[in-house]
């Protein structure tokens, strides 16, 4: 898995445009993520070339919230993303519409008490996942360096069967959890270099 994602985030890097004309895009975003029922605020920052074609680096979190619907469990879950994208552009001018997909890993943290029980707590335990993500959107620049950026994204693990026995620690299996997939809409502002 670890040899996976360094060769991923290699090839993000090498895709990056090393001309001397070439750009490179920094953008810090936040908003939410939604999968199902649950909203959560999220954050992250985004490293790409400014070429037409161009590789990504994407990482994003989702703090812990409490999720609701699992039986005398009080359960809160944050999520990982890290992901080398491939970005394609559209360059016209001052409103950049892109697309972007890659591959990468989702990891969730799962953080769970028993309140009947006097808020027992049963530890943290955490699954790493192999996922792929892929949408898109545009930036507008007001001038040569700075410009704002929305962007949706729908990420999803490759092995979607997700329970208990996924992670560590638990001998508990087929507790209902949340789908390993999920949207995202952000805004951020991008930096060009």
């Amino acid at each position: 898995m670890s040899r996976l994602l360094g060769t991923m985030i290699t090839l993000s890097l090498v895709m990056v445009p090393t001309a001397a004309h070439a750009q490179l895009w920094l953008t810090p975003f936040a908003g939410v993520g939604t999968t199902g029922d649950l909203t959560a605020a999220t954050v992250g920052v985004s490293v790409a070339g400014g070429g037409v074609v161009s590789g990504e680096l994407d990482l994003g979190f989702t703090p812990g919230q409490g999720l609701d619907g699992i039986p005398l469990l009080d359960i809160d879950a944050s999520m990982t993303t890290i992901m080398g994208n491939l970005l394609v552009r559209a360059p016209t001018g001052n409103v950049q519409p892109y697309g972007s997909g890659g591959i990468g890993l989702m990891r969730l943290s799962l953080s769970a008490d028993v309140p009947i029980l006097g808020d027992i707590g049963l530890g943290s335990v955490h699954s790493n996942e192999l996922a792929w993500n892929a949408g898109g959107g545009a930036v507008f620049f007001a001038g040569d360096r700075v410009g704002i950026r929305g962007d949706v994204r729908y990420f999803r693990a490759f092995d979607t069967t997700l329970n208990l026995s996924d992670f560590t620690d638990f001998d508990i299996d087929d507790i209902p959890l949340p789908g390993f997939d999920f949207w995202r809409l952000t805004g951020g502002v991008t930096f060009r270099f």
